[in-house]
């Protein structure tokens, strides 16, 4: 398991519905892993119980989940949570798509001018796209109706996607511009690429919702 420091995780008490936001704070590899322990009444009895728990977190638009047992706590100077090592992590099934917010590096090109962007939030069939003025590099004219090719990657380990779209409404002001993005998909021809996009958003949502 190769997570930052400080990176964000989910903790549910294997039958219980409640969930708590937590952190990764290290491991000892094929022995045990530390989280933040989350600050919540009776915690500290309940894992003394030998309660398994269930722990989620997500890397590049997945989600992955693990259960485990607390195996040693502490207090001082920070409450942690000692967990028995997961031999095994699994990659969890999602459900429906809708609209997420999001912030990733995008590139769009009209009439053969690119410019980079970022994409604020993100659907299975379109983006708002926010384009800087500062940077000197603009289009010659933004309206809506007008085709654009828009490149990003959904995490850094991915190879960049290239939709073909079109802007539905801009919004100029002195030093941004805001694009409503519609992506132009065939449901056929461009089944996989669907795909993709629904499993990111599903993800994400879901997880931020604390529902898988």
């Amino acid at each position: 398991m190769d997570l930052p420091i400080g990176h964000e995780m989910l903790v549910q008490f294997e039958g219980e519905k409640a969930r708590f936001k937590s952190a990764y704070y290290g491991q000892k590899p094929e022995e045990f892993l530390i989280i933040q322990m989350p600050g919540i009444p009776g915690i500290r009895e309940k894992l003394m119980n030998g309660g398994r728990l269930v722990i989620r977190y997500l890397v590049g638009g997945r989600v992955f989940g693990f259960k485990a047992y607390a195996v040693g706590q502490v207090v001082r100077p920070c409450p942690l949570i000692f967990l028995s090592y997961p031999h095994s992590v699994e990659s969890l099934n999602l459900r429906q798509s809708e609209r997420v917010n999001t912030f990733l590096d995008a590139k769009g090109t009209i009439d053969d001018v690119s410019v980079d962007g970022v994409i604020l939030d993100l659907s299975s069939g379109g983006c708002m796209l926010m384009v800087s003025r500062s940077t000197g590099v603009t289009w010659p004219s933004v309206e809506p109706g007008q085709i654009l090719h828009l490149e990003f990657a959904l995490s850094k380990d991915e190879t960049p996607l290239t939709l073909l779209s079109q802007i539905i409404s801009a919004r100029k002001d002195l030093d941004r511009i805001r694009l409503g993005i519609k992506f132009l998909l065939d449901p056929e021809r461009d089944e996989p690429t669907i795909r993709m996009l629904v499993t990111y958003i599903d993800n994400i949502s879901n997880f931020l919702r604390g529902e898988i």
